[in-house]
């Protein structure tokens, strides 16, 4: 009786039946596709292995309830007193047996699982970003925006080659695209030139006048231009040509005569500029420095390709490093992952106890550098709230990054940044949309947070549910929650949960031995056909008897989580002890009727 041998073909069968069970439902059950069909095959894969961890403990207690009756009256003694030798080497082979399923258990719900729920979740995000792609590169075409339209769909592209409706409406955006191009060059063509600066339609007389207001304010260059053009125009026997030629000469002179006093002046300007420049930098305005030493170095550049002035590319470079510790460049969007959107981050961080941020992120992706860790965020709502929650200020993100620093004490902390400029010019900078209030300056390039990144990585875990999280994530999470506007108790009470679910397979697992005792098979009897008429009925009772005791589980630790927090944990593992050792001398008391 006491060798677990003997129930090893009993649950392998089991098992197998199980495992293949869930293959078939998957992969042959109409069900609800929730992924792309390029995702699709590996999909249901994870989602079959993933079902059969779920109905594990179904089918282990399945076994035990079918097999244990016929093992009990096979193999068990036909008397039996109570504390029986028999039943004690039982009882110690079979607690050897379930800590080692158990143990396989643990690996599969607390490992695995949490591996192919990642796999999972990643597809189903990828399939939501790539309809949302699609969707905004829709919209983005009705408005005639072809460029956004374009990346959208060029994003949606990336996820899924394959899609013949996305590679049409790119292919669209490409026709309306190009036909605009062709629109806007026939407009260019089409544009009314101002008549003092239409030459193909500007008298001699005219040109000699623009020539003459150029000399009086010393734009020589202008001048000779239009005084040739004038002394071309005129006849030979016009008087004014003299006066156009004399101009032409005359400009011509002061040309040659400026380009010899004012050789230095490029120098000069530049110097000027660098000073400007440099103050600006003193000053903290590290986005005007940057432009100003850009377009210095460009200057330079454009008067002689192979110079450069290692002290402008010096400041160049420190302005850059200092902006990108306040904004970012536009421009690292095109070089990160979709962003994945499968539901709003909503936290909220308090800054003192009157004052609070409400904080809601509908896009996020995740980047990373050598020195620190760069997370993108699109969509962006940020509210600041005071006493009695009013509202004092409340912005909209298009796209925002998130870094973490060191404050002025050392300590980790998130720098929001809301705006994101040009590398190369200071016209495309995108700012937030302020709401309600006015933005403080303070705020106008990036807020700070008072969190860390792994904290913000937490809740952003926490949108899947407490099911879905790790149980260490869980548990630390359990700790920090309240500090960021969310409910501990639902946290605390999966990793309870989580942590005495063992113990609860083991609770059925003695009970359903008990009853196996109580209902076996008669010894010396020879088995009843009949009795395989009640395998079918197994796994349904393995079902009712293992879901009451997990509701009733769940319904003691939500009890005394919100009763006892502070006591919760001791009194949580205190029932399944207590239980254990009652089924276990219950067990051992067992005799034979």
């Amino acid at each position: 009786m006491h060798k677990i041998s003997r129930f090893f073909s009993y649950l392998f069968v089991h098992f197998l039946i199980g495992i293949l069970a869930s293959f078939a439902y998957i992969f042959f059950w109409p069900i609800k596709e929730i992924v792309l069909p390029v995702f699709l095959f590996s999909w249901k894969i994870r989602e079959s292995i993933l079902l059969f961890i779920f109905y594990f403990p179904f089918i282990y207690t399945s076994a035990l309830i079918f097999a244990y009756p016929i093992i009990f009256g096979k193999f068990g003694p036909v008397q039996m007193e109570r504390r029986s030798p028999n039943m004690i080497r039982f009882l110690q082979h079979f607690f050897i047996f379930s800590l080692a399923v158990l143990s396989l258990y643990v690996v599969l719900a607390e490992v695995v699982k949490p591996i192919l729920i990642e796999y999972q979740s990643r597809s189903v995000s990828q399939t939501l970003t790539y309809k949302e792609y699609n969707k905004l590169a829709e919209e983005a075409y009705a408005r005639n925006d072809y460029l956004q339209a374009g990346e959208h769909i060029e994003r949606a592209l990336s996820i899924w080659p394959q899609s013949e409706q996305a590679m049409q409406r790119d292919e669209n955006i490409k026709i309306a695209k190009e036909k605009l191009s062709l629109d806007k060059a026939d407009s260019v063509l089409g544009i009314n030139i101002p008549e003092e600066d239409n030459v193909s339609r500007m008298t001699a007389e005219a040109a000699l006048q623009r020539a003459e207001r150029a000399a009086i304010s010393f734009d020589f260059y202008t001048a000779h231009y239009y005084a040739k053009l004038a002394l071309q125009t005129f006849h030979e026997e016009t008087p004014l040509r003299a006066d156009a030629e004399n101009l032409a000469v005359r400009a011509w002179a002061e040309v040659e005569k400026g380009m010899a006093a004012y050789k230095d002046a490029p120098s000069i300007a530049v110097y000027k500029s660098k000073k400007a420049a440099y103050e600006a930098l003193q000053r903290g305005d590290y986005i005007n420095a940057y432009y100003s030493f850009l377009k210095i170095a460009s200057s330079i550049r454009a008067m002689n390709p192979d110079q450069k002035d290692p002290e402008v590319e010096h400041f160049l470079n420190l302005s850059r490093i200092e902006l990108e510790k306040n904004v970012f460049f536009t421009d690292e969007l095109k070089n990160i992952p979709n962003f994945v959107m499968r539901g709003d981050i909503r936290f909220t961080v308090a800054w003192n106890t009157n004052e609070y941020s409400e904080i809601k992120i509908h896009g996020i992706s995740h980047g990373s550098s050598d020195s620190r860790n760069e997370i993108y965020l699109m969509n962006v709502s940020y509210k600041r709230l005071g006493i009695s929650d009013s509202e004092k200020w409340s912005i909209i993100i298009p796209y925002a990054k998130l870094i973490e620093v060191l404050d002025s004490a050392g300590k980790s902390r998130l720098m929001l940044q809301i705006c994101s400029v040009d590398r190369y010019s200071s016209e495309n900078t995108i700012c937030p949309k302020v709401l309600s209030g006015e933005l403080p300056e303070k705020n106008m390039h990036n807020i700070f947070l008072p969190m860390t990144m792994q904290d913000f990585i937490l809740i952003e875990k926490s949108v899947s549910g407490p099911s879905f999280m790790k149980i260490s994530d869980l548990y630390y999470f359990s700790l920090i929650s309240e500090k960021y506007g969310l409910k501990k108790e639902a946290y605390l009470s999966e990793v309870l949960y989580r942590l005495t679910e063992p113990l609860l397979l083991l609770i059925v697992s003695l009970i359903v031995l008990i009853l196996a005792w109580r209902f076996r098979v008669s010894p010396g009897r020879r088995l009843n056909k009949r009795m395989f008429l009640f395998v079918p009925l197994c796994p349904f009772l393995s079902y009712i008897l293992m879901e009451t005791f997990r509701y009733l589980f769940k319904l003691q630790i939500a009890f005394f989580v919100c009763l006892t927090p502070r006591y919760v944990s001791l009194i949580v593992f205190s029932v399944p002890v207590i239980a254990l050792i009652f089924l276990i001398i219950s067990l051992l008391y067992q005799r034979s009727e």
